[in-house]
């Protein structure tokens, strides 16, 4: 099983090298967008006890509420320790070790899984502290696969994770100054759970310095998003969200 050190200098590299195609057709028609994709992360992707996670009730659960406001508050237009971890207490405050990086070494992915790896006991706030100036040089769609990297690659939490990330990718959105950007990119915290084998060999090859796995994944997801966010965008939006069942199960259908 292959045993990760850390980020690659290649990999950094490559990240600056993404040529992402921005969405194009996503004229604002659905303006809660971002709200509701926070609900949906907060709610939805993991059973929500106060609104039993039910779609006529998660985007008024105060868990929602609260998700949404903290991810508003966050700027991560830079990245550090500190915040990286606040994000984790935020997103996963019940999980092991909340708000703290790890420090062994950890198994990713399922037994079985050739794409399953072993992250290494390494000093991930030494890392977070090397690799963040590169982050900020980043565009806005870059540092959303950035994001995505750091917490599939690194892996810097024994758990929450996924978590993590997504409460990033919804901070990055919300400061977002593009509408269109900003709708993308918290759509973009839920697709990655949707596509998530796709994403899992994308980030692979993106450890090794190769950037077309990436860029095929974006490209996919900006035509479902376009399509999303076409005509009646509001009823297919939410219809798209709430076909995510509670604990993680994505039972989305293709539009």
């Amino acid at each position: 099983m292959k045993v990760r050190y850390g980020v690659s200098p290649q990999a950094l590299l490559a990240l600056n090298k993404l040529d992402l195609q921005h969405p194009v057709r996503c004229v604002a028609r659905c303006s809660h967008a971002l709200d509701l994709m926070a609900s949906v992360a907060s709610c939805r992707l993991r059973y929500c006890p106060r609104c039993d996670s039910r779609p006529d009730r998660f985007e008024r659960c105060e868990r929602a509420r609260r998700y949404l406001k903290m991810s508003r508050k966050r700027d991560v237009a830079r990245i550090n320790g500190p915040l990286l971890c606040l994000l984790h207490k935020c997103a996963a405050e019940e999980a092991d070790r909340s708000g703290s990086f790890r420090v062994n070494r950890i198994r990713v992915g399922s037994s079985g899984n050739p794409l399953s790896f072993v992250a290494a006991q390494v000093d991930v706030a030494r890392i977070i502290r090397e690799i963040s100036p590169s982050y900020q040089s980043l565009e806005t769609l870059q540092k959303a696969y950035f994001a995505v990297f750091i917490m599939s690659i690194l892996h810097p939490f024994e758990d929450g994770n996924g978590r993590t990330m997504r409460m990033w990718l919804i901070s990055l959105a919300a400061s977002s100054e593009s509408a269109e950007v900003a709708e993308f990119v918290s759509f973009l915290a839920l697709y990655v759970k949707f596509r998530q084998r796709d994403l899992v060999v994308a980030m692979d090859q993106l450890s090794e310095g190769f950037v077309s796995g990436v860029q095929e994944f974006h490209a996919a997801a900006v035509t479902f998003f376009e399509g999303l966010f076409d005509e009646e965008a509001s009823a297919r939006v939410f219809d798209w969200a709430i076909s995510i069942e509670p604990e993680g199960s994505l039972l989305a259908r293709a539009w």
